[in-house]
């Protein structure tokens, strides 16, 4: 009954937009409660009404981040949580912080230290089950990172510290074939590529540019004809990215 409700609540707040504010201070209870049954599916949905109603609220939503940031952090790290919970969660940060911005910065120590724990996580064996939920986890990270870095885009000192960590994911996924010949995949990652270069105009980052592996990666982006006329695009502009970080 309760995942039937939250897609009824989720179609409300799209529908809505900023006016579901009004509404969210009543249901927030009753949200957090649901984030706290980690052993149940209904965890996982309501986990994706946060995003949609994050998504709804845009900015207005950094009143009621701090409640649900603190639950989202605990629950992640619960020892019987259903297995499916991670990448949920993962990819709701990315929501969360591209719709608050700069109010997103508190939370960033927290965040960054789940994405990077889950970014170094390998499959547990060699099943399909187990191969493909490790994709899953990663391509979550990778969802974190585009919502954190697109809600940033104004604070480039608060993301500063995290550039290495965030390069090298990339680089994982420019060497994990799996990972890069998906075309969505593939734009986002040379999409914060290039994004984090247009951030930092004065140099500070320009080492992380001058690898093998960003030139390499872009270029088998641009060129793979499979891909979208949005992907190949994306590339150029962050290959202009990375010239423009090596003139520095």
């Amino acid at each position: 009954v309760e995942d039937y409700l939250f897609y009824a609540i989720s179609s409300l707040a799209a529908a809505m937009g900023k006016g579901f504010e009004k509404y969210l201070e009543t249901f927030s209870p009753y949200l957090v409660n649901a984030l706290n049954q980690v052993q149940s599916q209904v965890s996982i949905t309501a986990v994706g009404l946060i995003a949609d109603i994050s998504n709804s609220l845009e900015d207005d939503f950094k009143r009621f981040a701090p409640a649900f940031m603190n639950v989202l952090g605990q629950m992640i790290s619960v020892d019987n949580a259903k297995k499916e919970l991670k990448p949920a969660v993962l990819s709701v940060f990315g929501d969360i912080a591209s719709n608050i911005g700069s109010d997103f910065i508190p939370y960033l120590d927290q965040v960054m230290a789940l994405c990077v724990a889950a970014q170094n996580t390998r499959p547990e064996n060699s099943s399909l089950e187990a191969l493909e939920y490790n994709l899953k986890v990663h391509e979550s990270v990778l969802d974190a990172y585009v919502g954190t870095v697109a809600g940033l885009h104004g604070n480039a000192d608060a993301l500063f510290p995290y550039v290495g960590t965030i390069f090298q994911f990339m680089g994982h996924i420019a060497d994990n074939p799996t990972l890069n010949s998906e075309d969505s995949t593939a734009r986002a990652a040379v999409g914060i590529i290039g994004d984090v270069a247009a951030m930092f105009p004065d140099g500070r980052i320009k080492q992380f540019y001058s690898q093998d592996w960003v030139t390499e990666f872009i270029k088998k982006t641009r060129s793979t004809s499979a891909f979208s006329q949005s992907t190949k695009d994306t590339a150029r502009w962050a290959r202009e990215q990375q010239k423009y970080q090596m003139s520095l």
